[in-house]
C-alpha cells in the first residue's frame, strides 16, 4: 500500500470514528465538521487511470477456417487479440503501463486426411505496454 492510500485510509478511519462515536471524549477522535469533510477527496488532483473508452486494441479471435472447398485453410494463421487499455491523465488515481500480451498467434495447417484446417506448430506472443 503506498503512502497516498495510507493517508486516505487513515482519514477515512478518522471520519468514521468521529461519526460513529460522536463525542471526542468517548472516541478519542476530534469530529470533522461537515463543511470540512466535503472538501476531502480521494486523490491529490494528479493521476492516471485506465482508458476504458478508447482501448489500444479491442478483443478479436480469428480461428483456423477451411477455405470452403476442402483444399486448404482460409487464413494461414489464427490469432487472438487481447483487449488492452492505456493509462491516461485523470484528475486523480493510479495507473501503470506494464508489458502485457497483446496478440497470441500461430499457424493453421491443412490436414488432407481429415479435410480440416487445424492449429499447428509454435505459438507466438506480441506484447504491448498497457494497463494491468
Amino acid at each position: 500500500m503506498n503512502a497516498k492510500r495510507i493517508v486516505l485510509v487513515s482519514m477515512a478511519l478518522v471520519l468514521t470514528g468521529a461519526c460513529a462515536w460522536g463525542a471526542t471524549g468517548t472516541s478519542g477522535f476530534t469530529p470533522v465538521a461537515e463543511n470540512e469533510a466535503t472538501q476531502i477527496v480521494g486523490g491529490d488532483g494528479v493521476g492516471y487511470v485506465c482508458d476504458i473508452e478508447n482501448p489500444i486494441t479491442p478483443p478479436e479471435l480469428v480461428q483456423c477456417y477451411n477455405n470452403g472447398n476442402d483444399t486448404g485453410c482460409l487464413y494461414g494463421a489464427w490469432y487472438w487479440i487481447m483487449p488492452r487499455l492505456e493509462c491516461v491523465w485523470a484528475g486523480s488515481g493510479e495507473c501503470y503501463n506494464v508489458p502485457l500480451v497483446q496478440i497470441e498467434y500461430g499457424a493453421c495447417t491443412w490436414k488432407a486426411e481429415t479435410k480440416e484446417c487445424k492449429y499447428d506448430g509454435e505459438v507466438y506472443f506480441l506484447y504491448v505496454d498497457a494497463c494491468a
